[in-house]
């Protein structure tokens, strides 16, 4: 699967990019100028901004270490700077687990905002791209980013091992779109948009379908989100499969943190007042253009001559 991956992206930014060539060698020589500039500055460094954070202290595989993994991310908590302005400070008179309990509280309403900036982005930007290659970097990017900010809050990253099963799930989320997940998603967020036989007019069935993308892109994102979110809360496990989310629960967070934007997308395309008008377009393009022409000519009929302007009444007098 990986290797098809790579193929897949690899055939969608030659093709892209041949494209552009056949327009103008210098459009060619800027796309791939810009996205070299991308890659470097929205995936290698802040790449790099991660692996220069502390380690934190990762989940205790037995209850007796439960206490110990606290304690020393306590000690991290008293340097975060997000806890500090919320005046954030250990109550030696509160248990270990009330103090830590606190922290989280305080941890995860900022985690809601970061994971809902990032996946509304990310459905908006995908929903918009019409390019599997810039679809990939988009997700990938995405992702880069919010592991990155998430650890920038908890003050701290995983060890070099966690992070590698990070980025392998970062990684395989852009290569799971057949998934159950990602159909149940797709195919609810397209029972909601289509109504009114939207999905029946090929124009605004193609924006539905890119609204899906972008919807699916955010699943993708809120599998890698949770992971990374779960590594800095949860204080005990059992096997390492114990951090990774569940399906419903990837599903949820998306539906939940993209439900905004969801709904005003399909709003707006239910109160376009050209759905009638594109479907005559689909029919027969010149009809249109001729039908569009009519309306405008015999209402401003005063703009040429009498002659022409009787002509045109006659000829658009009846369909």
């Amino acid at each position: 699967m990986s290797l098809v991956l790579v193929y897949l992206i690899g055939k969608e930014l030659v093709l892209l990019n041949r494209l552009l060539f056949a327009v103008h060698p210098l459009l060619g020589y800027g796309f791939l100028l810009c996205t070299g500039l991308f890659v470097v500055w929205f995936i290698l460094l802040p790449l790099l901004k991660i692996i220069t954070l502390p380690k934190f202290p990762g989940p205790a595989k037995q209850s007796s270490e439960e206490s110990l993994v606290m304690q020393k991310r306590l000690k991290l908590f008293a340097k975060n700077p997000y806890l500090k302005e919320q005046a954030f400070v250990v109550d030696p008179a509160k248990s270990v687990q009330d103090n830590y309990a606190e922290a989280i509280r305080l941890l995860d309403l900022k985690l809601s905002e970061i994971k809902e900036t990032y996946l509304v982005r990310t459905f908006i930007s995908v929903s918009v791209s019409q390019n599997g290659f810039i679809d990939a970097i988009i997700v990938f990017s995405a992702g880069v980013n919010l592991v990155r900010e998430i650890f920038v809050l908890f003050h701290g990253r995983s060890s070099i091992r966690d992070l590698l099963i990070i980025g392998r799930h970062l990684y395989y989320s852009i290569a799971i779109s057949g998934s159950e997940v990602i159909e149940q998603g797709s195919e609810e967020l397209f029972s909601k948009l289509s109504t009114d036989g939207i999905k029946n007019i090929p124009l605004l069935g193609k924006l539905v379908s890119s609204a899906v993308d972008g919807f699916i892109s955010a699943i993708l994102l809120s599998r890698v989100a949770l992971l990374t979110a779960n590594y800095c809360n949860v204080t005990r496990i059992e096997k390492d499969k114990d951090l990774y989310p569940t399906g419903k629960a990837i599903l949820e967070t998306a539906r939940h943190l993209t439900r905004q934007p969801v709904a005003k997308t399909r709003e707006a395309i239910l109160s376009l007042d050209d759905i009638k008008s594109a479907a005559n377009w689909v029919a027969n393009p010149m009809l249109f253009v001729f039908g569009r022409t009519r309306d405008f000519v015999v209402d401003k009929g005063e703009v040429i001559g009498s002659h022409g302007k009787g002509l045109l009444q006659r000829l658009f007098k009846k369909r």
